[in-house]
């Protein structure tokens, strides 16, 4: 007898085939790295962790870059990983113009596949409602600057590009223990935003009843913020403890804010990235001085136990949903025939089984096998009681991808 070793193979029941073949070996196979039109470039990385800024004791301004480098991860089918150690500003996203890739990146113009670099980063601050009665109490800035260009060995200048600012949430730490996400803050009268382009606003939800209550703000979201060259700038004004009373966060007699946490998510959507470009984000900010009788508002407040300045970087291209394409041939697979004058194969010719799927073809020969399917038993009439037994199965395939006759 002989034994029959799968090499391809799609059934996965008795009455059932899977639209699926994994692709097993070492790399990655890809129709869209082959030196051609179809070709993607690929550079998803995450990088989460805090900024290099000391924040051991209170301080009433801030300025500082968000370089996390705690935990940066980055994806297996990168043509390159873009987030790099800058010598000047620590961990930096850098498109690095190279002729060791394809698609090439060329300095200064735009990337061969659309890039986007998404941010989400918060600070802590005291309570904001201590100077009472100021305008403005709190401020604070977010940027995103690109270099543009490298010349010779140095960068060409730090530029400011813009971007799209996604939400500003804020959460309250009370002294009491309780923890408190009040949700966007970008439709409260006593908070402000400046240098924007415009609102994309709808209605926030709520009853009649919620909204004669608070009627003195403004009761609308603001979401997709469009922000242009100079960054967004944000101010906070002492009327916030109303709020925080409403919601029961703050009671001076018997218990008081702790620490408020900003959060920020934003994107760099608004800026097309090019090559050679090194992307940073920066937050500024500072409160007032207080009246005298008054306690002083600060940035990062001793009594906080978390992290001052939690950060999340995620780089991913417009068309990394095709990362879910590699390693895997999609239905369908061949065809039978010869081609006809449109290209097409006219399905008639048994004698010629064409590999329709390119991933596959990038793969035959090589020392890419299948990898095994998950079988199901099924119905079936060959089989006492008509369904087949739990162990019917493909045998593990240990053969490459290669046909041989005879």
């Amino acid at each position: 007898m002989q034994y029959v070793s799968p090499i391809l193979y799609t059934q996965n029941s008795s009455n059932n085939y899977s639209n699926l073949i994994p692709l097993s070996g070492s790399g990655y196979i890809s129709q869209y790295d082959n030196g051609d039109e179809n070709d993607v470039l690929f550079t998803r990385f995450t990088a989460r962790g805090t900024a290099s800024i000391d924040t051991s004791s209170p301080q009433q301004y801030v300025d500082y870059y968000l370089n996390p480098s705690e935990d940066i991860t980055y994806s297996t089918q990168n043509d390159f990983d873009p987030y790099y150690l800058d010598p000047t500003r620590g961990p930096a996203v850098y498109y690095t113009a190279s002729t060791n890739i394809n698609p090439y990146i060329i300095a200064n113009q735009d990337l061969p596949s659309s890039q986007i670099v998404s941010l989400q980063s918060s600070f802590v601050t005291s309570f904001v409602s201590e100077t009472r009665y100021v305008r403005d109490e709190l401020r604070f800035e977010l940027h995103m600057y690109s270099s543009g260009s490298f010349e010779g060995s140095e960068w060409q200048g730090e530029e400011e590009r813009p971007f799209n600012l996604e939400d500003i949430e804020c959460k309250v730490y009370t002294d009491d223990g309780r923890v408190k996400n009040i949700g966007s803050v970008l439709g409260y009268g006593w908070f402000d935003m400046t240098n924007i382009i415009k609102y994309v606003t709808v209605r926030r939800r709520g009853t009649i009843a919620d909204y004669l209550k608070r009627w003195r703000f403004k009761r609308w979201i603001y979401s997709k913020v469009p922000v242009p060259t100079g960054g967004i700038k944000c101010t906070v004004d002492w009327e916030m403890y109303e709020t925080l009373y409403d919601l029961g966060l703050w009671r001076s007699s018997l218990y008081e804010v702790k620490a408020l946490e900003w959060i920020i998510t934003a994107n760099s959507g608004k800026y097309t990235i090019k090559g050679d470009d090194l992307i940073n984000w920066r937050i500024k900010g500072g409160f007032k001085p207080a009246k005298s009788g008054y306690r002083q508002g600060y940035f990062f407040p001793l009594d906080y136990e978390g992290s001052y300045t939690a950060i999340s970087l995620q780089g991913q291209g417009a068309n990394d949903y095709l990362m879910s394409e590699i390693n895997t041939a999609e239905a369908p697979f061949w065809d039978f025939g010869l081609p006809t004058n449109d290209s097409l194969y006219n399905g008639f010719d048994q004698t010629v089984l064409v590999m329709m799927s390119p991933n596959i073809n990038e793969a035959y020969g090589t020392d890419f096998r299948q990898g095994d399917l998950p079988y199901f038993p099924g119905q079936s009439d060959y089989f006492p009681g008509g369904v087949e037994p739990a162990n019917t199965a493909f045998d593990p395939i240990e053969s490459t991808i290669l046909l041989q006759e005879g």
